[in-house]
């Protein structure tokens, strides 16, 4: 049996996207859609499609208020955790 590669002229011209979503379609996207903390950023492997992996910085001078929510995946229509702080680093 010979396979065909998506992409090609023979009715299978879907982006990966496309391809993406039908694969899971039980799976649901997380929200809400996650947003850049105050004094940080945060980057997505796949914006908040389901199993993306999102992960938080803060600038310099600014540190996360929770160093175990640097880290978050979209499992089951949710977040594995709570979008977190940058706080002020304390100056001596």
């Amino acid at each position: 049996m010979r396979r065909r590669r998506a992409g090609s002229s023979h009715g299978f011209d879907k982006n990966a996207e496309e391809i993406r979503k039908h694969s899971h379609p039980s799976e649901k996207d997380c929200e809400p859609e996650l947003t850049h903390p105050t004094h940080g950023s945060v980057i997505c492997s796949q914006g908040n499609d389901y199993k993306s992996v999102c992960k938080y910085s803060c600038d310099e001078g600014y540190q996360l208020s929770d160093p175990e929510s640097t880290v978050v995946v979209c499992t089951g229509k949710k977040w594995s955790a709570k979008k977190p702080v940058c706080v002020a680093v304390p100056t001596n």
